[in-house]
């Protein structure tokens, strides 16, 4: 509940309007057990978050387009096929392909969680 704490309504934030449409988890303030006082920050300065600051940036877009088409890919020279990025994506986007992990654009996230979990560090962003 940090953006509720920034002052920021979390139904404006798609990764967590995603997360919740994956299931992974539910942003509304009732659906939540909240232990203590949920207090907004005073003075606490958000950026803009209708791209009004970004949109018109070559700069920025070319780097959040370039993020955005990042996905994770296997190295079959590390890869040992143990499954552990399998077992681990949130979303499911991976399957195992000829002894390697494939993901699924559609689905993936791009959370990255696989590159971190994988116990060969076989996984790379491309």
């Amino acid at each position: 509940m940090i953006a509720t704490m920034m002052g920021l309504d979390p139904s404006r934030l798609r990764f967590l309007q995603k997360a919740r449409e994956a299931g992974l988890g539910d942003f509304d303030i009732d659906k939540i057990n909240i232990i203590g006082e949920l207090k907004v920050l005073p003075d606490f300065k958000l950026p803009p978050l209708g791209g009004e600051a970004v949109i018109d940036n070559e700069a920025i877009q070319e780097l959040l387009h370039g993020r955005a088409i990042l996905r994770p890919k296997a190295d079959p020279e590390f890869c040992t096929a143990c499954e552990t990025c399998i077992d681990q994506c949130p979303v499911e986007a991976l399957s195992m392909v000829e002894d390697l992990p494939e993901v699924d654009p559609e689905i993936c996230i791009s959370c990255f969680c696989c590159q971190e979990i994988c116990p060969e560090k076989a996984i790379a962003l491309g």
